[in-house]
């Protein structure tokens, strides 16, 4: 006696969903390594939809050139830098118990017209991606005044990001006359030598 009509074709959506994970892991057999081994790239050596043979990331599958594209195009658009600012800003405050209040506008009014740091008179430029803090000093980072008093109007600057880490939790005028002077002294006693 032959098989039932529904009982093949349960057999062959049974063959369908075999083959089809076969060849998902296949596919995918450098994805799965590098998950497996705990990797944060992987390598497919195949083309990515827009043409770069890249790594690509475990977290997301993304091609890590796709991504660097991506960033470096985010970094140069000021609106959402000024929104990525106001996020950060928003989560160190809700960490740090301060207040909030300001807004979009707000950072985007005291901008720099000159677009160089107040402090450091280097371009403000936000770098792309992570990695060494020299890297990212041209980077615009947003400053609190008096730190005890939060992120409010008129108590934020936009300045750059080694300026901010130069002044981070300090704002005792005193303590940066004594740094300005330490260097004027050992500066002039390096030239007379």
């Amino acid at each position: 006696m032959g098989k039932r009509p529904d009982a093949a074709l349960r057999l062959q959506g049974n063959q369908f969903w075999k083959n089809r994970k076969s060849w998902r892991n296949g596919k995918n057999s450098a994805y799965l390594a590098a998950k497996q081994h705990g990797d944060m790239y992987y390598t497919t050596g195949k083309l990515c939809p827009f043409g770069h043979r890249a790594q690509r990331t475990v977290s997301n599958r993304a091609c890590t050139e796709c991504s660097r594209e991506r960033d470096l195009f985010n970094s140069t658009q000021q609106h959402i830098v000024v929104r990525r600012m106001l996020n950060a800003a928003r989560g160190r405050a809700t960490r740090d118990s301060l207040p909030f209040t300001i807004t979009v506008e707000n950072i985007a009014k005291i901008w720099p017209a000159d677009n160089l740091c107040p402090i450091t008179r280097i371009e403000l430029k936000r770098t792309p991606g992570r990695g060494a803090s020299e890297g990212k000093w041209p980077s615009p980072s947003l400053d609190k005044i008096v730190p005890e008093l939060g992120y409010v109007p008129g108590n934020i600057a936009v300045i750059s990001y080694r300026a901010n880490i130069l002044k981070r939790d300090c704002s005792d005028p005193t303590m940066f006359r004594r740094i300005a002077d330490y260097i004027d002294k050992h500066t002039s006693l390096i030239a007379s030598v």
